[in-house]
């Protein structure tokens, strides 16, 4: 299988308040979302040129992050191979119909700029985010790939499965103004087999789309409202899938709250992301293999910046 599209850019927001929640309680110990969280949808710049398709080995990246294990009461910053690879299950927005420059556009008529849903696996060294990403947000902790699934979901096979979506908080300009069914009803699973001498398959999430806080309407809209263009094939990722209940969470830092428990994934362990809607519509699977970091990122094991 091939990529279903050729992506000149790639957006990916955090749409879930529920996983937004579990993060900053992870994270911070704080589950207050975002200041931004409930006006706009929140998001950044991805990087497209390292979008795969399902069943492309993921290598190991390497980075610079604080050594957790260093005895000294400083921290100390390394540069090597991430030890907190996580996945992330996310739904991606496939744009069909362009949008020119300056046109802006609302929630409620960007449908008609969508061509349909995929599964989308943005993979996530921890480590390296975490240092990197105050003030300006992920690069290297996010960049090295993002998996999508072969088969995109046209917004017409999914229209059946449509679903209300929550209220707003606040009240919002009229373009992220999106009444009616702004849901959809799509079941996701994440399940995460060990590499040598594993157990087979872990089912360590379940969700359903039903629980973002923005619809894809009003993610379309919000890229747009500056004078933002679209093109055809652009992606934007919703952002996590995660649900409020224990089991319901759509990545590992969720998971292991921070990883109390367990540790990230490690070299060989295969990730398989699903999704489906109702009886009959699924979207295939979208999975990654870890592979260990590249050789000759070093030369002595792991590098205290110098």
């Amino acid at each position: 299988m091939h990529l279903p599209v050729s992506i000149p850019s790639f957006t990916d927001y955090s749409s879930s308040l529920p996983h937004n929640q579990h993060a900053g309680l992870a994270i911070l110990n704080n589950p207050t979302p975002p200041p931004a969280f409930f006006h706009f949808p929140i998001g950044y710049s991805g990087r497209a040129s390292t979008i795969i398709v399902s069943g492309t080995p993921i290598t190991r990246p390497v980075g610079h992050f604080y050594d957790r294990t260093s005895a000294s009461s400083s921290k100390e910053v390394i540069f090597a191979p991430t030890r907190a690879l996580d996945y992330e299950l996310e739904l991606g927005v496939v744009v069909g119909r362009p949008l020119a420059p300056g046109k802006g556009l609302d929630a409620r008529d960007a449908e008609g700029h969508i061509f349909g849903l995929v599964v989308v696996n943005d993979w996530s060294a921890r480590d390296i985010q975490g240092l990197e990403m105050i003030p300006l947000g992920p690069l290297n902790g996010k960049n090295f790939a993002t998996t999508i699934s072969p088969w995109i979901v046209t917004l017409d096979a999914l229209e059946p499965f449509k679903a209300k979506g929550p209220e707003p908080r606040v009240s919002l300009p009229r373009h992220l103004v999106d009444p009616g069914k702004a849901s959809y009803d799509i079941s996701v699973l994440v399940e995460v087999e060990e590499g040598e001498g594993g157990r087979g398959k872990t089912v360590l999430g379940r969700s359903n789309a039903r629980e973002f806080f923005w619809s894809v309407r009003q993610m379309c809209a919000h890229l747009a409202s500056t004078g933002c263009d679209l093109r055809t094939g652009d992606l934007l990722g919703t952002g996590t899938v995660s649900g409020d209940g224990e089991g319901e969470y759509g990545c590992l830092l969720e998971v292991t709250k921070g990883a109390r428990w367990r540790v990230y994934l490690e070299d060989g362990d295969v990730v398989t992301l699903s999704a489906w809607a109702g009886e009959g519509v699924g979207f295939g699977e979208c999975v990654g293999q870890v592979r260990p970091a590249r050789e000759g990122w070093s030369r002595g094991g792991d590098n205290p910046i110098e």
